[in-house]
């Protein structure tokens, strides 16, 4: 898992991020479930699954995976842990409360994402080396 961190900073926050859109998109038109019926105009397209939630879960799962191993300090990893957990929790009931989202929305779209991240995970050692000398990843001082 330390090679997949170290590696995983280069590019594969935003592969996965992007791997994340284009699941969300395919399973929403797959599903094509209507919203709720109080929800906003603003809101268009299928209700499931929960686009902002899958989203911030995948930007808080590499920020869990990539950033809280490099604290230090034990106690503020913790503190740093729950704060993901909770902004996490308060995403994914605010979608509910202002009707734009059903629950099982906001759980599926978890669930499709920690798969993802799984998924991503497993696919990184063989991906990564193929990719590695892409003029565009090639050049990064990073």
């Amino acid at each position: 898992m330390g090679a997949f961190i170290i590696e995983f900073q280069r590019f594969g926050g935003l592969a996965t991020l992007a791997g994340a859109d284009i699941i969300g998109f395919l399973v929403k038109n797959i599903v094509q479930r209507p919203r709720p019926e109080l929800h906003l105009a603003a809101d268009d397209g299928y209700s499931y699954p929960s686009g902002h939630t899958l989203g911030a879960f995948i930007v808080l799962a590499v920020l869990w995976i990539v950033v809280v191993p490099l604290i230090q300090k034990k106690a503020t990893r913790i503190i740093v842990k729950i704060l993901i957990v909770v902004v996490m929790f308060l995403l994914m009931v605010s979608r509910v409360y202002l009707n734009a989202h059903y629950p099982t929305d906001t759980i599926g779209a978890v669930v499709i994402g920690y798969t993802w991240l799984l998924l991503a995970e497993n696919l990184y050692p063989i991906v990564a080396p193929k990719i590695a000398n892409w003029p565009l990843l090639n050049k990064s001082k990073y």
